[in-house]
C-alpha cells in the first residue's frame, strides 16, 4: 500500500509503529493527519519537531488515486461511486470530492480533494471475551455488533470467524466482505485469518451475496459488516428465517442511540431478529467491549 504514497509520507510512516496506525487522512493543501492508537495527530517529518507537519498537494492526491486504481479509474468506478477504493491487503481508501450525478444516480467522484486511508489490523483473540456469549448448545446465535466508525467492529467480526471455526469444527461460515476489509483477500487468498471453515465473497452487494450464498454455499453462519439500509436488513432477516445464523454490525454510539434509529425497535428488536447485541467503544482502546445484551435487552455483561 505504501507504494502509492508520496515519498515524504512513506518516510514518515516508516518511523512509527504500524500496529498502532489506524488511519491516514490527506487533504489538499493541508497537513496530513494520522489516527495513532485512537488519537489524532499531525504526521511529522521529524518526530522531535512539532512544526515539521507534512502537507499534501492536489497533484499528489491525484497521483495517489491514479496509482490506487492502477491507472484505470474506469475499472474501479463501481467502488469510487461508493466513495472508496479497496487496495491489496484490505486497506480501504475513502474518497472525498465532487459527486457527479445524472437523474439522482451517482456516476462517479471527480476532483478528489481528500482521502482517508484505513489500515486493517488483525488482533487474534480479541473475540475471546464475547465468544461464549454467542454460542449456545453448539449453535451460533444471531448477533449484532454496535459501535461508532473505527471502534473495532471489523476486527471483532474477523476474529469471531476464526474463533467460531476453532470452537465449532465443520461449522461453515460465509463471509460477505463487501469492501474486502474482513478477509483482505488478494488473488483469491485471504491474507488475514478468518478460520479454516470460512468461505468469502468480496466486492459484491450484501443482498446479492446473501441470496446466492444461501443457495450455493449452504452456510451455517453468515458474517457481514456494516448494515446500512433496509434491503440489507431484509436479506439478513431472510437468512434467519432460513435457519442460517447471522453476525453483523451497525454504526451507533450506544444501545440507546441505536434504539432511536428509524424503526429499529419495530424492525429489529421487537421481532427479536438478533439474540445478542455487543456494544463496542474505544474507552480502553479500540475494540473495548462495553456491554452485551440479550434479545430482551437484558444486560449479560457490562464492563
Amino acid at each position: 500500500m505504501f507504494e502509492i504514497l508520496p515519498d515524504k509520507i512513506k518516510t514518515a510512516l516508516n518511523k512509527i509503529n504500524y500496529n498502532y496506525l489506524y488511519e491516514l487522512r490527506i487533504r489538499s493543501g493541508k497537513e496530513a493527519v494520522i489516527n495513532y492508537n485512537g488519537v489524532y495527530k499531525y504526521l511529522l517529518q521529524n518526530e522531535n519537531n512539532s512544526n515539521s507537519c507534512i502537507t499534501v498537494t492536489k497533484n499528489e492526491i491525484e497521483t495517489i488515486i491514479q496509482l490506487a486504481s492502477k491507472r484505470s479509474m474506469y475499472a474501479f468506478n463501481e467502488q469510487i461511486k461508493q466513495g472508496y477504493i479497496t487496495l491489496d491487503g484490505g486497506v480501504r481508501m475513502g474518497i472525498g470530492g465532487e459527486i457527479v450525478t445524472n437523474n439522482n444516480e451517482i456516476l462517479t467522484i471527480k476532483n478528489v480533494n481528500s482521502l482517508n486511508i484505513r489500515f486493517p489490523h488483525e488482533i487474534l483473540g480479541c473475540s475471546d471475551k464475547v465468544i461464549n456469549y454467542i454460542i449456545e448448545n453448539g449453535k451460533v446465535l444471531n448477533t449484532l455488533i454496535i459501535a461508532p466508525p473505527g471502534d473495532g467492529k471489523t476486527t471483532l467480526l474477523r476474529d469471531l470467524a476464526r474463533n467460531i471455526n476453532k470452537k465449532l469444527e465443520f461449522i461453515n461460515i460465509l463471509i460477505i466482505d463487501e469492501k474486502n476489509e474482513i478477509s483482505s483477500t488478494v488473488n483469491g487468498v485471504s491474507t488475514l485469518d478468518v478460520g479454516k471453515f470460512s468461505d468469502v465473497y468480496i466486492n459484491c452487494k450484501k443482498e446479492y451475496a446473501i441470496n446466492i450464498g444461501i443457495r450455493s454455499m449452504r452456510p451455517d453462519v453468515i458474517i457481514t459488516d456494516e448494515l446500512v439500509n433496509d434491503n440489507e436488513l431484509k436479506s439478513l432477516i431472510n437468512c434467519v428465517s432460513s435457519g442460517v445464523s447471522v453476525i453483523s454490525s451497525i454504526h451507533s454510539d450506544s444501545i440507546d442511540k441505536f434504539l432511536i434509529k428509524d424503526a429499529v425497535r419495530e424492525k429489529i428488536v421487537d421481532k427479536k431478529i438478533f439474540d445478542r447485541y455487543i456494544i463496542l467503544s474505544r474507552k480502553n482502546g479500540v475494540g473495548t467491549v462495553n456491554a452485551i445484551y440479550d434479545d430482551n435487552l437484558t444486560v449479560l455483561y457490562r464492563m
